[in-house]
């Protein structure tokens, strides 16, 4: 058998895309940021199957263990749809394993890493059946991007460091709704080493899936307002980013971030993912700052567990201020950043 390996972040929207059109095209441009030390690497093991048939041939596993679980059907649903686009694939065995250094099911972006980081194994397959050295090629990243979006919208973000944008956009040259690009505009230093602790306040899986979340905002009554402010929010960001008005930056995620949330809450039928630990540790972010004039605001996913964002200069307070009042209300604490 041959091996390839590859490894992929999660990324966190800062600007949220909560609604797909046809394609798995956002309704919304958003943009994020890729984490550095969360991750999924996957292996991929294969060999020429002695007899062609058009079914594909898969196995996962996950810390050796061979899974048929919603992991094996999550990553065989998505190689039977990118066939049409990669129909070598059924002439070989392959062997996935996975691993994954975080929690998963509870919204914190896993399918963004997971799914990229399978998507770049088989796109560096194919180069290598063409003779063809991926590194060298301008169009690897782009392809990767465009095929991950049909498995997972938000993986085609984690095909690039920093800060990335998804989704058409007037103003940013490239952009596109088929796949990710870098944001590639003046950011202020502030943003450089942004640090991201995340807070996991419930490792149990969501009780609706983002997927569903998604098809549920087909008859939100809100839903053309929200794509109307995120998309609003989003110019207003560029600014912010450039000139190093973190405040301001502040306010526009946390809004976003509570605004995502009351789409869920304003879904027919309705629901909420964010639990009373949600809310202490959120009203105590609010105290601290406007207590202690600090630069910390959060972000949350589609789930419980929040994301606090703050510049590297106010990492010893806050995480300080983490260990003192905030820590009695996780089950986790992971210390992450944004990735460069």
């Amino acid at each position: 058998m041959d091996l390839i390996t590859s490894i992929s972040n999660p990324n966190i929207a800062l600007i949220k895309y909560w609604g797909k059109n046809y394609r798995q095209t956002p309704s919304n441009p958003s943009i994020s940021f890729r984490l550095k030390k969360c991750y999924s690497k996957t292996k991929l093991f294969y060999k020429k199957r002695k007899n062609y048939k058009e079914e594909i041939s898969i196995k996962v596993f996950e810390k050796g263990i061979e899974k048929n679980n919603n992991l094996y059907y999550t990553i065989k649903s998505f190689i039977n749809d990118i066939l049409p686009y990669c129909n070598y694939l059924n002439k070989f065995d392959l062997f996935f394993y996975i691993k994954t250094n975080f929690p998963y099911g509870v919204g914190l972006a896993y399918s963004s890493s997971l799914i990229s980081s399978i998507c770049l194994c088989i796109i560096k397959l194919e180069y290598n059946i063409k003779g063809i050295n991926y590194k060298k090629s301008n169009f690897f990243l782009k392809k990767v991007s465009l095929l991950s979006r049909i498995g997972s919208g938000s993986a085609c973000r984690s095909i690039y460091p920093g800060f990335v944008i998804w989704g058409k956009k007037k103003n940013i040259k490239n952009s596109s709704n088929y796949y990710a690009i870098p944001y590639n505009k003046k950011i202020h230093n502030i943003y450089k080493k942004l640090q991201n602790t995340i807070l996991i306040i419930d490792n149990k899986k969501k009780i609706i899936s983002s997927s569903e979340g998604h098809i549920l905002m087909k008859k939100n009554p809100y839903s053309k307002t929200k794509f109307l402010l995120s998309n609003k929010n989003l110019d207003n960001l560029f600014k912010f980013l450039e000139n190093g008005d973190f405040k301001n930056f502040g306010n526009i995620i946390e809004y976003e971030a509570l605004n995502l949330h009351a789409m869920m809450m304003c879904s027919i039928p309705y629901y909420m993912l964010i639990k009373p630990n949600t809310l202490e540790i959120i009203y105590k972010i609010w105290n601290f700052r406007k207590k202690n004039n600090i630069l910390i605001y959060f972000t949350l996913d589609a789930g419980p567990n929040i994301h606090v964002i703050y510049p590297y200069s106010e990492k010893k307070k806050i995480l300080l201020f983490i260990k003192n009042e905030l820590i009695i209300f996780c089950k986790k604490i992971i210390k992450d950043e944004i990735s460069y």
